[in-house]
């Protein structure tokens, strides 16, 4: 129950919607597919939907989160789907997409490189997919880690896996994804101002979160 009501609340991070958001509406795509995944109350498709004429689908697995969606009627399909525990091994939806949102999704799947590689396989030829991973190296995390309050203040017992901006690219490149942009972000407090200048020049130490904007590359079609 638990778990279930952490997936009810969880929702896009703000600072991921605006990066993907812009990255969209900057393409110059026409009505445009999108798969939405993880959209839990649907904040992201009824921001989307009021700026530009797009087609979006979205997948969670909290069947509560997908009817406080529905009733936003942003989106044109909803699918209630446990993305650990797929048949067959892929994504059952018989469609394409010109893009793929994910966000805070990677960090709580088993096998993320087979998921990656099904939803790669729902791309247009020219798709692109937009995913937000948080960066474990981010500064913070680190010194909480060095003063021993990782397990109290750091870990939701339901992730399984960390990234870093390292690892994040490694996760891409060898599953034939070409990084187009990397967009760091840090919503921060005003006054930790300093920490979204550092986190554009040094992500990897002071980016809380990362949204990499990917493509299949061209030999993997």
């Amino acid at each position: 129950m638990e778990h279930s009501n952490q997936l009810k609340k969880r929702k896009y991070d703000m600072g991921a919607n605006r990066h993907v958001m812009r990255y969209i509406l900057k393409s110059g795509i026409k009505n445009p597919k999108i798969l939405d995944v993880g959209c839990g109350i649907g904040n992201f498709g009824l921001q989307l939907s009021q700026k530009i004429e797009c087609q979006i689908d979205g997948i969670d697995f909290c069947k509560e989160a997908l009817e406080e969606a529905k009733s936003k009627n942003a989106y044109r399909n909803l699918y209630c789907l446990d993305l650990n525990n797929l048949t067959n091994g892929g994504i059952p939806i018989d469609e394409s997409y010109d893009f793929i949102v994910c966000s805070g999704i990677f960090e709580y799947i088993i096998d993320y490189d087979a998921l990656l590689n099904s939803f790669k396989a729902k791309l247009k030829e020219n798709g692109i997919m937009n995913v937000a991973l948080t960066n474990i190296g981010f500064i913070y995390l680190r010194l909480v880690h060095l003063l021993g309050g990782w397990e109290n203040r750091v870990i939701e017992h339901w992730i399984i896996r960390f990234f870093t901006l390292n690892s994040a690219r490694d996760f891409f490149r060898r599953n034939g994804l070409e990084i187009l942009r990397i967009d760091p972000m840090n919503e921060v407090r005003d006054r930790y101002f300093f920490l979204r200048f550092l986190g554009k020049m040094w992500p990897s130490l002071f980016a809380i979160q990362i949204v990499f904007h990917v493509k299949v590359q061209q030999h993997f079609f």
